[in-house]
């Protein structure tokens, strides 16, 4: 009942699961992020803390090599996923990983 509000005053339209899966790599940095807040906040330990940055990184990296033949899709009015898209998050997450922890 209230997906149907929400989706009537979005515009009447679902997100479909291509759409969503372009949505993936957002999702998996966020979630990666949340994870490593709620990480530090139970134990500091440095180490532990770069591995799962690290590893939030690859999988967004990895989620970018599945993306490259949908490309050039509207996701929302605002958020339109083309090949500059999925270029420049490769092109900023490789040198976060080269760097030592």
């Amino acid at each position: 009942m209230v997906w149907s509000a929400v989706r009537e005053w979005a515009g009447g339209d679902a997100m479909t699961s291509q759409q969503l899966l372009l949505l993936l790599p957002l999702i998996i940095v966020n979630a990666a992020s949340v994870v490593i807040m709620l990480l530090i906040a139970a134990k500091r330990n440095h180490a532990l803390t770069c591995l799962v940055t690290s590893t939030g990184l690859l999988f967004a990296l990895g989620s970018l090599m599945v993306l490259a033949p949908l490309a050039l899709q509207a996701v929302t009015p605002l958020l339109i996923v083309d090949s500059f898209s999925i270029f420049l998050p490769r092109l900023f997450c490789w040198p976060r990983l080269s760097s030592p922890c």
